[in-house]
C-alpha cells in the first residue's frame, strides 16, 4: 500500500471514533436554591499568562463568568494572586514562559475587561506579581494594569484602599462591602473579631456568622 494511502487510513481511523460519539447536551449550571448566590474563585493563572498558546484559557474562564453572573446571582469573583509569572522581565524565560512581562500583564488585563464594570472583583497578589522573577523586591506593574478606578462596578464596594509602601493606594491592600438578600453585612473590625474568637463548640466563627470573606495569596 502506497504512503498516502496509509496516510488515509490512519486519519480515518482517528476520526471515526469521534463522529461516533453520541453528541453531550450543554446544560448551564444552575443555583442549588432560590435564594442562593456565588462567590466564584479563580485559582493562579500565571501559567496560563506566560506562554501565549495559553492566555486563551483565562480569556475562556472570564467568558465563562461573565455568561453566568446573573444565572448563579454571582455577588463577586475573587482571583487568588499570581496573575503572571514574571513581573519584571524583558526577555522571555525560555522554558519558563516565552511572554515578556509586559505581555504577561497585558493579557491579564484584557482576560478581566470583559468583568468590567459587571461585577466588582477582587484580585489578590502573589510572589510571582512581584520583583523581577518571583518578589526579589516589593515593585509590582499591578496598579499600572489594574488602578483603583479602572471598574465601574467597585463603585460603592470599594469601601477603603490602604497605602502600600511607597504611600500609593492599591487594590492588593483593599476592602470591599458588598451584601446580598439573606446575608449578614460586612462589619470594619473583622481582625477583632476574629482575634477574639476563641472557636467554641456549636460557636459559628465570626467571619462566617457576619459575611467576611478574605482574598490572599499564601505558600
Amino acid at each position: 500500500m502506497s504512503s498516502k494511502y496509509s496516510v488515509l487510513w490512519v486519519f480515518l481511523g482517528c476520526c471515526v471514533p469521534a463522529f461516533g460519539q453520541t453528541p453531550v447536551t450543554y446544560e448551564p449550571p444552575q443555583l442549588a436554591e432560590p435564594n442562593a448566590w456565588s462567590i466564584i474563585l479563580m485559582p493562579d493563572i500565571q501559567t496560563y499568562s506566560k506562554f501565549e498558546r495559553n492566555q486563551g484559557i483565562t480569556e475562556l474562564m472570564t467568558a465563562w463568568i461573565a455568561e453566568n453572573l446573573q444565572p448563579l446571582r454571582v455577588l463577586t469573583v475573587m482571583q487568588n494572586g499570581d496573575l503572571v509569572e514574571q513581573n519584571g522581565i524583558d526577555t522571555p524565560k525560555g522554558p519558563n514562559g516565552d511572554q515578556t512581562s509586559a505581555q504577561q500583564w497585558t493579557a491579564v488585563s484584557r482576560a478581566f475587561e470583559r468583568l468590567d464594570g459587571r461585577t466588582p472583583y477582587i484580585l489578590a497578589t502573589g510572589n510571582h506579581d512581584y520583583g523581577i522573577v518571583s518578589a526579589e523586591n516589593r515593585n509590582t506593574q499591578f496598579p499600572k494594569y489594574f488602578p483603583v478606578d479602572r471598574n465601574p462596578a467597585w463603585k460603592g464596594v470599594l469601601v477603603a484602599c490602604c497605602p502600600n509602601r511607597v504611600g500609593k493606594k492599591t487594590l492588593p491592600t483593599s476592602s470591599q462591602h458588598r451584601r446580598a438578600k439573606n446575608c449578614s453585612s460586612c462589619r470594619s473590625n473583622s481582625l477583632r473579631l476574629t482575634r477574639s474568637w476563641r472557636g467554641r463548640k456549636n460557636s459559628p466563627h465570626p467571619l462566617l456568622s457576619n459575611g467576611f470573606s478574605f482574598c490572599c495569596h499564601s505558600r
